[in-house]
């Protein structure tokens, strides 16, 4: 116990030069910090000003219709974000791009591909729905319940 007081008493017995040197010490290390902070601030204000770097895309001629569709609307909602539009209106935006190169599509006489739907398998047999836990465990004669 006593040398626990001890030393205690000299922790809190400190010199006042050991203060203001880490009190100089806490000054320089924040104004390092504060140097960090204006230099990534001012980094990301440069790559702010300056269009995002494009990525090499297809030939328009390479591309299908729907490729064409998804292209424009990323183009349209990309310059609706750089003039300052909302999300919504960048998302309307770039809907509006998809449907007129679609609608272009259809005056070309492309039709969309129907989902292909699954052949029936008669060695597979029909497929059961999906039933709930509750039928399941009725299915299964874990409820011994009146039916």
């Amino acid at each position: 116990n006593s040398k626990a007081k001890k030393k205690s008493k000299k922790k809190k017995s400190s010199s006042s030069s050991s203060n203001s040197d880490s009190e100089e010490a806490v000054r320089k290390l924040q104004d390092r910090v504060d140097d960090q902070t204006l230099i990534k601030e001012q980094k990301m204000a440069e790559a702010a000003d300056q269009p995002p770097a494009q990525e090499p895309e297809k030939p328009y001629d390479e591309m299908s219709w729907p490729e064409r569709a998804a292209s424009a609307a990323h183009k349209a909602e990309a310059d609706a974000i750089w003039r300052g539009a909302s999300k919504a209106e960048a998302q309307m935006a770039a809907e509006e791009a998809g449907e007129t190169v679609m609608r272009r599509a259809a005056q070309f006489g492309y039709v969309e591909q129907p989902k292909q739907r699954a052949k029936f398998n008669a060695a597979k047999g029909a497929p059961m729905k999906q039933l709930s836990p509750v039928e399941q465990a009725r299915l299964g004669g874990l409820c011994t319940g009146v039916a």
